[in-house]
């Protein structure tokens, strides 16, 4: 039997190389580390599949993955398949760096993919003023903002956009959509 499921994991993308297995990888990709506590809680080889990479450095709060699993599982709904899942989650978490977890794992169907079953990406990127340091290398510290002018400024982005000169390499797509920018201020 096959058991699709859906994972929810959130990570620190400093140390990593993102999101794709590289050969030779001096720096450990974030599917290396998460394919290898898989194969040790399930004893199987199948690949996780993500609902998008991510590039070295960057980080997840809640990246979707699909996995598929064979072998007998407890129904679907049942006290014991829920057990199952909330073992495997500490399972999984055991064995990973503690920079990457895993937030969640549930069923899914068994045609799921996790492309197909993400709402979207959402990035943030934080601006600090008076940050402490342990948020230093998570955000970009600046002495003094102008928050009412950032807002003007993020408004322009917008729509949709041609990103291509912001690609390493001439793709035939770079057209993407923001379906909206927030500037907003928190105090700490």
């Amino acid at each position: 039997m096959r058991n699709k499921l859906l994972l929810k994991l959130s990570w620190l993308g400093t140390h990593y190389n993102g999101w794709q297995r590289h050969c030779d990888e001096p720096i450990p990709s974030v599917y290396t580390v998460l394919h290898a506590a898989l194969h040790a809680v399930t004893g199987q080889d199948g690949g996780p599949v993500p609902a998008g990479r991510l590039d070295k450095g960057v980080h997840a709060m809640e990246q979707i993955v699909t996995v598929t699993i064979r072998g007998p599982a407890p129904p679907v709904g049942t006290p014991a398949r829920a057990r199952e899942l909330a073992t495997m989650v500490y399972e999984l978490n055991a064995r990973l760096p503690p920079d990457v977890r895993v937030l969640s794992v549930n069923d899914a169907p068994p045609k799921a993919h996790a492309i197909g079953m993400s709402g979207g990406k959402t990035y943030s990127y934080f601006v600090g003023v008076d940050v402490a340091e342990a948020w230093a290398g998570y955000c970009w510290r600046q002495p003094q903002l102008d928050v009412e002018a950032m807002r003007t400024a993020a408004a322009a982005l917008v729509g949709a956009h041609d990103f291509r000169a912001f690609t390493a390499e001439a793709k035939a797509d770079c057209v993407r959509t923001l379906h909206s920018v927030r500037v907003e201020r928190h105090a700490h």
